[in-house]
Order: C-alpha cells, then sequence, then structure tokens
C-alpha cells in the first residue's frame, strides 16, 4: 500500500502502526505520486472576537477528501491548526472536507485540484462561517 507520506509499506497493519494512513492501494511510484499540502480556514467563529476559550476547534476530527469517479476516496487527516500535507496519484480529484457544516461550506467546496506527478500542489480554502 502507498502511504500519505510516500512510502511504499508491505500491507495497511504496517502503515497503521507507523502512525500513516493510506493513500491508496499499490506501490508509491515516484512516477505516478505527487503530493499536496496547504491550509483551511474556517471563521469568524463567534460574534466577538477573540473568542472564549470554551470554543470548539473547527479542525478537529476534519479530514481533506480527494475523490475521483471509480476511485477509492483518498482521506488527508486536517491538522488542528487547519493544515494539511498528504500523497495522492497523478490526476484530478474533487477536494472536500469531511462534515463540513458551515455557512460558506457550499460556496468554498468542493475544489477540483490536480495533482502532479513529483510536484506538491499547495492549496489554502478559506470557508466563512457566516457568524456576525
Amino acid at each position: 500500500v502507498c502511504g500519505s507520506d510516500g512510502k511504499t509499506y508491505s500491507n495497511k497493519c504496517m502503515a497503521n502502526g507507523a502512525g500513516i494512513k493510506i493513500a491508496y492501494t499499490g506501490e508509491c511510484s515516484k512516477n505516478n505520486t505527487g503530493f499536496i499540502k496547504g491550509e483551511v480556514s474556517i471563521g469568524p467563529l463567534c460574534p466577538v472576537e477573540p473568542c472564549p476559550s470554551t470554543t470548539l476547534n473547527p479542525y478537529i476530527g476534519k479530514k481533506i477528501t480527494l475523490n475521483q469517479l471509480g476511485s477509492a476516496t483518498i482521506y488527508i487527516n486536517l491538522n488542528s491548526d487547519g493544515t494539511f500535507s498528504g500523497s495522492a496519484p497523478a490526476e484530478k480529484f474533487s477536494l472536500n472536507i469531511t462534515d463540513c457544516q458551515y455557512l460558506g461550506c457550499k460556496n468554498s467546496l468542493p475544489k477540483i485540484v490536480e495533482i502532479k506527478a513529483g510536484e506538491t500542489t499547495e492549496i489554502n480554502i478559506d470557508i466563512d462561517t457566516g457568524i456576525r
């Protein structure tokens, strides 16, 4: 299996044991693998900022999804600061975010991204929550 770090693992258990998510089934190929990284910005989170310390982190538990018709969905963890990075086969994908319920999600997503072999595609996403 090809891990989200661009390395080939002998099986899913070996990748998971190393704390790595599966990018796709099969060997990672430098000729067919590219990388994606970026940042998601979700805000404002409360009507008057700075928010109280009890405000929930909007990035916890969310993932970036890369979908292509006929292919398995690739999931990339969204870090607690909104950043993400991972690897994927070189092709075009529809990028989305799991469980995106904010007002701006429908206007900002999905995005079409093209991953190119041996290159890093950078994409930044701004989502307006509609909170005023």
